[in-house]
């Protein structure tokens, strides 16, 4: 298995690998804004998307997950209601033909995206 975690924020890299270090898991770390063209595909992708960078921003890391993600693959992304999530959903449902909020604690909705057959 290849595991790879990507940030724009330095320090939010070195506290990843200090816990990647820790938990003794074996991940690439990389500081980038979004997923580099020749990733190519994966099966799981995690999002907490930068919500202050504007819907602009992550709607376009939402687009980029759908790119990089296998036909089988899952997209997770963490959003709170406040911020959008809703509006967050709504547009997923473009992008992918499954689209479910799979839990909401405390504010915080986790949603699973994936490329399903359509009936």
């Amino acid at each position: 298995q290849n595991w790879f975690s990507l940030d724009i924020n330095q320090r939010a890299i070195a506290l990843a690998k200090q816990n990647a270090i820790r938990s003794g898991a074996k991940i690439s770390f990389l500081e980038s804004d979004g997923i580099p063209l020749d990733f190519g595909k994966f099966d799981f992708i995690f999002l907490n998307p930068p919500i202050r960078a504007g819907k602009a921003v992550y709607y376009q890391m939402f687009e980029q997950a759908a790119d990089h993600l296998e036909k089988s693959g899952n997209f997770y992304i963490v959003i709170q209601k406040k911020q959008g999530a809703n509006s967050a959903v709504a547009f997923l449902k473009t992008l992918f033909n499954d689209v479910k909020v799979i839990d909401k604690t405390s504010g915080f909705h986790t949603i699973r995206c994936q490329f399903k057959p359509k009936k």
